[in-house]
C-alpha cells in the first residue's frame, strides 16, 4: 500500500503562495513519469491558459503523457494541471464546490450524459484532497474510466486525471501520481533556507 507521510508535522506551514511564474514548475515533470510520452495527441496538450483553463482559475498549467507504454494496468493518459488562485480559501472553496456538485446534489453540466461519477478514496495530500471516477455505461463509445484525485495545497488546486480501464490498481497508480503532484508542489513552495 502506499506510505504517505506528506503533510505531517506542520511542514505546510512554512510553504509560500503560487506565483504565475511557478506553474510549469508545479505540474509533473517528465522525471515524475519516467517513459511516459509528453504532450502526445492522444493523450492531450502540454501548455497554459490558452490550451487549458481549469475551472476559477486566474491562471492555469497541463502537462499530459501517454504512459499506455509503461504502465502494466490499462492505464492510457495521465494528465497533471494546476490552477493558481487568489488565496488558499478560494482554491479550496473550488475544490470543496466541485465535491458538492457531484456528490450532494446533480451532477454538474460538464458531465457526459452516459457517465456516472463515484467517490474514490484518496490518501491525505496537501491541505485537502478529494478522488472521484467517472465510469461510462455499457455500451457507450468510452470504454475506458476516468479516475481524478484534486489537491489543493495553499493557493493552489491540481487535479490529476487517469484515463485507464477499470481495476482498482488503477486507483493505486492515481493516487501515487497524486503523491508525486503533491511533493512537487511543496518541493517549489518551499522557500528557501
Amino acid at each position: 500500500m502506499l506510505a504517505v507521510s506528506l503533510s505531517c508535522g506542520g511542514g505546510d506551514k512554512a510553504l509560500r503562495d503560487a506565483t504565475e511564474e511557478d506553474l510549469p514548475k508545479l505540474v509533473l515533470q517528465q522525471e515524475d513519469v519516467p517513459g511516459g510520452s509528453q504532450g502526445t495527441d492522444s493523450c492531450g496538450e502540454t501548455g497554459a491558459d490558452d490550451v487549458f483553463q481549469l475551472g476559477g482559475a486566474i491562471h492555469s498549467f497541463s502537462a499530459a503523457y501517454d504512459v499506455s507504454g509503461i504502465e502494466a494496468q490499462q492505464i492510457s493518459c495521465l494528465q497533471s494541471t494546476v490552477g493558481l488562485y487568489r488565496s488558499a480559501d478560494e482554491a479550496l472553496s473550488y475544490l470543496r464546490g466541485l465535491d458538492a456538485a457531484y456528490f450532494e446534489g446533480e451532477q454538474p453540466a460538464q458531465a457526459p450524459p452516459d457517465a456516472v461519477a463515484q467517490k474514490i478514496k484518496v490518501p491525505k495530500l496537501g491541505d485537502y484532497a478529494s478522488g472521484l471516477v467517472i465510469k461510462y455505461a455499457e455500451g457507450s463509445e468510452l470504454e475506458s474510466h476516468v479516475y481524478q484525485i484534486q489537491i489543493q495545497q495553499r493557493n493552489v488546486r491540481s487535479p490529476i486525471t487517469i484515463i485507464g480501464g477499470p481495476d482498482e490498481k488503477v486507483v493505486d497508480r492515481a493516487s501515487e501520481y497524486a503523491e508525486k503532484q503533491t511533493e512537487r508542489i511543496e518541493t517549489v513552495l518551499r522557500p528557501a533556507q
